[in-house]
């Protein structure tokens, strides 16, 4: 019970005031998905928690490759990198 006002202001902080770790914290929430989701597939008997746990991952390394792309390429715009700017 006491992670989820943690979680809440981690995504209320890095999503709404840092736009540039959007990406990655969502990331890392589907990492936090997959990873109770993989708590109940051991729990219970039901095989949707371990497709949720599936698609959480996978949704996960989309937003980290995404996030690893968005970074390089603000990064290689910047002037002072010798890029052409924005």
């Amino acid at each position: 019970m006491l992670i989820l006002p943690a979680f809440y202001h981690m995504l209320h902080v890095y999503i709404l005031e840092h736009k540039k770790w959007k990406y990655f914290t969502l990331g890392f929430a589907f990492i936090f998905f997959s990873t109770l989701a993989a708590i109940l597939r051991e729990t219970y008997e039901f095989s949707t928690f371990r497709t949720l746990e599936w698609g959480c991952i996978t949704l996960a390394s989309i937003l980290f490759a995404y996030a690893c792309y968005h970074n390089y390429r603000s990064f290689c715009m910047e002037p002072s990198r010798g890029g052409e700017g924005g």
